[in-house]
């Protein structure tokens, strides 16, 4: 059995263009993926800052800023452990 040279040609041209969709489709996934993740980044950040300013304006120090988010952040380890 064989193929005519002319059904091979097209046959990888089929292949490649399929391979160049998928490789679009995957890079605009990864677009949209990263600027999601940017978004949720921003806001967490921006949030954050919110409440760091209204900690400092009551006038905590440095020093109780750290010491709360270190114990928050150890209260959801040891949640997250169990």
């Amino acid at each position: 059995m064989s193929v005519p040279l002319d059904r091979l040609e097209e046959a990888e041209r089929a292949r490649v263009r399929f391979a160049a969709l998928l490789g679009s489709i995957a890079l605009v996934s990864l677009l949209v993926a990263g600027i999601g993740i940017m978004n949720i980044m921003l806001a967490t950040v921006t949030e954050r800052t919110a409440k760091l300013v209204s900690v400092v304006s009551l006038g905590a120090k440095r020093r109780d800023i750290i010491m709360q988010s270190l114990s928050k952040r150890s209260c959801k380890q040891e949640a997250g452990a169990y």
